[in-house]
C-alpha cells in the first residue's frame, strides 16, 4: 500500500486518513492494483497462528456482540444484501467505529483492506482471486482440485461432504501432502454466508500450507521461513503453492 501511493506511512493516523479518502472517492481511483489477497501467505505466515486463535477468541467470547470484528461482520452482511451495494458506504461505516488508535493494530489494518479485495466495483459481488505464485492468467485444470463451499447458512462442505472448521485444516494439509505442486484449493461462497465465517475458513487453508512450508523449510535448510533466502522461499513455494481460488456461486 505504501509503495503504490495508497498510504503514506504504516501509522494508524494515515491508515484512518485513507479510510476516509476511499469511503468519499466514488470512482474508487485509489484502488490497489495488486490484490491484496495475493500477498495473504507471506502477510500470515508468521503469525498465522495467532491470528487465526485471536479470531477464534473473539468470535467464542462472550463479548463478541460488541467486539470490532462482529461489527465489521455486520456492516460487510447488512451491504452484501442490500440491492444497492456501493464499497464506499461499506468502507464509511466501518470508518465511523474504527480509530486511528485501532489501525495501529495490524489486526485491524489487515481485516479492513481485505474487504476491498472481496467485492466487484460493478457487481459488488465476491470475484475470482488471482493465484498467489505469478501464474494467476494460466488456466487451471480443476479436475482435482479440493473443494470446499460455504453456504448461506455457514455450512461447510469439503468435496461435497459436510465438514467443521476444524476439519479444514487437516483436509487440506493431507490434500496438499498428496499432490504437492499441483495442489489448487477452490474456496465458494453463497452470498448468505458471513464475512467472518469465510475468513475463518480462509485462515485454516492458509494456515494449514503455511505449516507445510514451516516444516519443509526446517527439513531442507534447518531455518525458519523468515530467515530463508529469496532462492530458498522460491523453492517451498514451489513445493507448497498458495493455489487459492476463491468466489461467490451467485
Amino acid at each position: 500500500l505504501v509503495e503504490q501511493n495508497i498510504i503514506k506511512d504504516k501509522t494508524g493516523k494515515s491508515y484512518k486518513e485513507t479510510l476516509m479518502a476511499l469511503a468519499q472517492d466514488n470512482n474508487f481511483k485509489n484502488r490497489p492494483s495488486i490484490s491484496f489477497n495475493s500477498f495473504i501467505g507471506d502477510i500470515g505466515s508468521l503469525d498465522s497462528e495467532r491470528y487465526v486463535v485471536c479470531q477464534k477468541t473473539l468470535i467464542d467470547t462472550s463479548n463478541y456482540d460488541s467486539a470490532r470484528l462482529n461489527k465489521i461482520n455486520q456492516v460487510v452482511k447488512k451491504h452484501m444484501t442490500s440491492s444497492d451495494l456501493n464499497i464506499n458506504l461499506i468502507l464509511s461505516d466501518i470508518n465511523n467505529f474504527l480509530s486511528e488508535e485501532d489501525f495501529d493494530f495490524d489486526y485491524y489494518k489487515f481485516q479492513t483492506f481485505r474487504i476491498l479485495d472481496l467485492f466487484e466495483l460493478d457487481k459488488g459481488l465476491l470475484r475470482t482471486l488471482p493465484e498467489a505464485n505469478d501464474e494467476s492468467s494460466k488456466e487451471k485444470n480443476l479436475s482435482n482440485a479440493l473443494s470446499i463451499y460455504i453456504d448461506e447458512k455457514n455450512t461447510i462442505f469439503i468435496n461435497d461432504k459436510k465438514s467443521s472448521l476444524k476439519e479444514v485444516r487437516k483436509t487440506v494439509r493431507n490434500y496438499y501432502l498428496e499432490n504437492t505442486s499441483e495442489s489448487i484449493v477452490t474456496l465458494i461462497h453463497k452470498s448468505g454466508t458471513s464475512y467472518a465465517e469465510y475468513i475463518a475458513v480462509q485462515n485454516e487453508i492458509t494456515s494449514a500450507i503455511n505449516s507445510l512450508r514451516e516444516k519443509l523449510a526446517l527439513k531442507l535448510y534447518k531455518k525458519d521461513l523468515d530467515s530463508l533466502t529469496k532462492e530458498e522461499l522460491t523453492t517451498i513455494r514451489e513445493k507448497y503453492p498458495l493455489n487459492l481460488i476463491e468466489k461467490s456461486l451467485d
